[in-house]
């Protein structure tokens, strides 16, 4: 063989190699765009109000509710998740939530598939536990009530979440994409007056949606809720962490001429931050040494 044939085939098998590297490197980069299904969790913000329309209450009669600004009313010991419609099973404890002031539970309930840099992606959503307080006694036709918004047990308030991926990949808490929602929601408001006796209370839903709003891959300081233990649509920490989603800033679910609920992604008490890394550094520990056995036990 002449070694001018020698030199093609040499840049042939160059060119062959350079083409396979490349294909593996933007698969590689394809897979680490995209957005495993899984649960936001968030805390309620200022801002969040809400002016009910009057309400024809059978036996009480017409309430007509002011705007009512709202605070959250994190799930806790005191107030069990769930509130509303029951969760899929696996969600934490209402004790594991509790750190992260946790009030508004929306799952992603499909894989978003993000190809690259300026790819979009439609998915199906679903609140799944909501808990809203009024931030102060509400006088209603002289009367003080307070009052709570919870979802209505036996609905579904469905929706869908467009995510963009606008910005590339880059291991921090920067932008890497803008996402917007809208969803239905079914909720229940009660009014327990301040001086005892039987709440009154109605059911109603609305048609919500969000303003346009940054996401990341990494939040560093949020709370999390890794996978495994829970599984991936409880979770909001996968494994290998390229697939993650986490809601940057505020965002605004709005219902045009009626009110606003105003959420950020929750984030872990100071005092509480550090007993919960270490309870995910314990499961961390427990999930490797269970891989340690498993080989000795075949």
């Amino acid at each position: 063989m002449n070694r001018s044939k020698i030199n093609k085939i040499g840049r042939r098998t160059t060119v062959a190699l350079f083409l396979a590297a490349t294909t593996v490197c933007s698969t590689e980069s394809a897979l680490a765009a995209n957005v495993l299904l899984g649960s936001d969790y968030f805390t309620t913000q200022a801002g969040t109000h809400y002016d009910f329309p009057a309400q024809n209450i059978p036996g009480v009669g017409i309430v007509d509710p002011p705007d009512i600004p709202f605070i959250g009313r994190p799930f806790g010991p005191a107030n069990p998740l769930p509130i509303g419609p029951p969760p899929p099973a696996g969600y934490p404890s209402s004790a594991f939530l509790a750190p992260g002031n946790v009030d508004t539970i929306v799952q992603r309930q499909q894989d978003a598939i993000l190809p690259g840099v300026g790819s979009t992606a439609t998915i199906p959503i679903e609140m799944v536990a909501l808990s809203l307080q009024s931030a102060a006694p509400v006088n209603i036709s002289g009367s003080l009530f307070n009052v709570t918004v919870n979802l209505t047990p036996g609905t579904h308030s469905t929706g869908q979440m467009t995510i963009n991926h606008e910005f590339a990949d880059n291991g921090t808490s920067l932008r890497e994409g803008t996402f917007s929602s809208f969803m239905d929601i079914f909720f229940t408001v009660n009014f327990a007056s301040v001086l005892g006796g039987s709440p009154i209370s109605f059911s109603t839903t609305e048609h919500i949606v969000s303003d346009s709003a940054f996401w990341s891959h990494e939040l560093p300081g949020a709370f999390t809720v890794p996978a495994p233990p829970f599984s991936a649509q409880v979770a909001n920490l996968h494994v290998g962490g390229s697939a993650d989603f986490f809601p940057l800033d505020f965002v605004t679910e709005a219902v045009p001429g009626q009110g606003q609920h105003v959420v950020r992604a929750a984030i872990p008490e100071p005092e509480t931050y550090a007993m919960l890394l270490a309870g995910l550094g314990l499961l961390g520990f427990m999930a490797g040494r269970r891989k340690q056995e498993e080989p000795a036990a075949a």
